[in-house]
């Protein structure tokens, strides 16, 4: 009964913060989470997973054991000398029957660069087998290690690769940086999502974003906001019966493998030090390993907002021209604002003006 209620409770708390952990580190890298993706489409395309899919999930296996590496759930074991020794070389003594507090965190942060960076890759295949003995225990060792590995391990491929087959994965606030709570283990504090249904899943029903509604087509506007930036204008601008569309609103980054194409994209957004606005990296990265013309049928316009004392206009640029390169149709020329100007809501208007 004993070994049952761990299973049940340890299993569980464990577990649930393991894939917290993971999701968290995936939505903060963009390249990460694709591989992800890609690898899960390739084993189990629209197929519920099986234990034979379980070995062939690579890569799932490696983003989570660097997320066990980086924020291992549980944070402290406890183990008791049995006789005098010495560890580190003999660098330290240990007396028998002392008592030892092993910080799994601490010990797999190794001091180099990039040892506190999520980089899957460095816990893939040949990388991984290639560590040094004992280098690696999410679980404990010897014989008081996790009755449950195994099942937990199991356990949290099935959860995250259904996870990537159903559902696209993103932060409820993009600017959001991992806060710690503690119960019985570690997680993160205040970290919430959103699952937006996948169209390629042929299990799920899925509506699409540019439905129409009352009879009027709807034109889907896409924000790359940072910190609340580059957000109200378009907001403003482009609600409007009076442009025979009813508008939404959307982010870059819930716009993935989903771009609508019954109705006109307009794209709002920005560079922040040469890279994507906090809500638009997914995007970025999803345009960036398009295959072919994948966005055929799309009808699109980009307006670039920027400051030309730093990265003026390099991600709407990108935006722009991976987009017409994979087939999209350009609607009118990228605008472009600079916010130091005094005419950057004039250089808006007129641009909406010509679209």
């Amino acid at each position: 009964m004993s070994q049952l209620l761990t299973f049940l409770i340890a299993g569980h708390e464990t577990t649930s913060g393991l894939l917290a952990f993971t999701i968290y580190y995936l939505c903060k890298n963009p390249e990460a989470m694709r591989k992800l993706r890609e690898e899960v489409d390739d084993v189990l395309s629209d197929e519920p997973i099986q234990l034979e899919h379980i070995a062939k999930l690579k890569y799932t296996s490696a983003c989570l054991r660097e997320s066990r590496r980086l924020s291992p759930p549980a944070m402290m074991r406890v183990v008791r000398s049995i006789e005098d020794t010495t560890i580190g070389g003999g660098k330290y003594a240990i007396p028998k029957d002392s008592v030892l507090a092993i910080t799994p965190a601490s010990a797999k942060r190794i001091r180099k660069c990039g040892a506190r960076e999520y980089k899957p890759e460095r816990l893939y295949g040949e990388n991984f087998e290639k560590l040094p003995p004992n280098a690696w225990q999410p679980f404990g060792y010897g014989m008081r290690a996790c009755i449950g590995r195994p099942f937990a391990w199991q356990e949290a491929h099935i959860a995250l690769a259904t996870a990537m087959q159903k559902f696209d994965i993103v932060m409820h606030d993009p600017s959001y940086n991992l806060e710690l709570k503690q119960s019985l283990t570690i997680k993160p504090k205040g970290f919430y999502i959103h699952a937006i249904p996948r169209k390629r899943s042929a299990s799920l029903s899925v509506t699409p974003l540019s439905s129409t509604l009352n009879g009027a087509p709807r034109m889907v506007t896409d924000v790359g906001k940072q910190n609340g930036h580059a957000n109200a204008e378009p907001t403003q601008k482009f609600d409007s019966p009076s442009y025979g569309f009813k508008a939404s609103l959307e982010t870059l980054d819930s716009a993935v493998a989903r771009l609508p194409t019954d109705g006109p994209v307009i794209i709002v957004t920005a560079s922040f030090e040469g890279e994507p606005a906090d809500n638009a990296a997914h995007f970025v990265e999803w345009l960036q390993n398009l295959k072919d013309y994948e966005t055929n049928n799309v009808k699109y316009a980009v307006f670039g907002c920027g400051n030309r004392d730093w990265t003026y206009q390099r991600v709407p640029t990108l935006i722009d021209d991976l987009l017409h390169e994979h087939g999209a149709r350009r609607l009118q020329e990228r605008g472009a604002g600079d916010a130091q100007a005094a005419e950057f809501f004039q250089a808006f208007d007129e641009w909406e003006a010509q679209l």
